[in-house]
């Protein structure tokens, strides 16, 4: 089912150069232009206007296909959507558009690349014979992004680590944005998987239900359409979440949320997949589903140290009632 859309007339080159001038414009701007709402689109203007001016300086070719997987468009949308979900929430909480750039360019960055990291950890040996046992071969091909494979898990993991260091150097309360950011994310991821869906990639197992779609791996078989159950549930998760945070009292209390319900959703739609072939305690479970168990237990334990240290600290406690945004919050 992998599509793609072929663009004549423009050239990978020129196109890349495109994408970094627009990105070198968005974030290395002065921080007062960057607050302005309009910057985005000037940036993007501004890395046209680069390409352009190097194509008819004869730098770069003009011609040529730049050949878009419907996978990486549906990439390109989730993250372009999780920004938009976040970006207003985190101008309530106090987060500035600049910062909220630096993060977002940070994240898409580590993302793909934690992505990438887990998927060839999982299944180095693999990897390793492929490269005929050469480390610099092997490590050319774990860089190989065309040709496929990433763990989302990964990709959230340092991202994660990353974002939450940067805004912690900004003095940004990890929690409130946690808030703001995990139904964000999770409303990208919903658009994600759309791309799984038409990549074909993370597909079902062979099912008989009426709704089963066909897979290469089974011909002759209907499989769950395990892409669209999660494109499902992400979006409806990641609704319901960004309802509740206009009635949350408590910071963190929305992230905590969204990372267990995650969790129990992502555990039980890994036993409907078809794809797999990492196992983790002795191919008890996928190496997903133990994920899962661990960011349920993380999610407990940060919530009960949390709720301590708040107990702890009075005054905390009460700053910590005052939740930007809320409409029960204490005022």
């Amino acid at each position: 089912m992998a599509a793609a859309i072929s663009i004549p007339f423009i050239h990978p080159v020129l196109f890349t150069v495109l994408v970094v001038a627009s990105c070198a414009c968005a974030w290395g701007a002065p921080a007062h232009l960057r607050e302005r709402r309009w910057w985005p689109a000037i940036s993007l203007g501004a890395g046209v206007l680069v390409a352009v001016m190097a194509a008819l300086a004869g730098l770069v070719p003009w011609f040529g296909q730049v050949h878009l997987a419907a996978y990486a468009v549906l990439l390109a949308a989730g993250f372009a959507l999780a920004f938009i979900l976040v970006r207003r929430r985190a101008l309530v909480i106090g987060v500035r558009q600049a910062w909220l750039i630096d993060a977002f360019g940070l994240a898409v960055i580590l993302g793909i690349v934690g992505a990438r990291a887990r998927y060839v950890y999982e299944r180095w040996d693999h990897f390793l014979a492929e490269g005929h046992g050469s480390l610099k071969q092997t490590l050319v091909l774990a860089a190989d992004l065309d040709r496929g494979g990433a763990v989302w898990y990964g990709g959230v993991a340092l991202a994660t680590i990353g974002v939450a260091a940067y805004f912690r150097y900004r003095r940004v309360p990890l929690l409130a944005f946690a808030d703001v950011g995990l139904p964000a994310l999770l409303g990208g991821l919903a658009v994600g998987r759309l791309g799984c869906w038409l990549n074909g990639c993370c597909y079902g197992a062979p099912t008989t239900l009426p709704w089963g779609i066909t897979c290469p791996r089974y011909p002759g078989q209907m499989v769950h359409p395990t892409q669209l159950y999660e494109t499902l549930a992400c979006a409806v998760l990641s609704t319901a979440l960004m309802w509740f945070w206009t009635r949350r009292r408590r910071d963190g209390q929305v992230a905590f949320y969204a990372v267990v319900g995650y969790a129990l959703w992502r555990f039980s739609n890994e036993s409907l997949r078809g794809d797999h072939d990492v196992f983790a305690y002795g191919s008890v479970m996928t190496t997903s589903q133990a994920t899962s168990i661990h960011l349920l237990l993380a999610a407990v334990v940060v919530a009960l140290l949390v709720g301590w240290w708040r107990r702890s600290h009075p005054a905390a406690a009460l700053a910590a009632a005052r939740v930007p945004g809320s409409r029960y919050a204490a005022a």
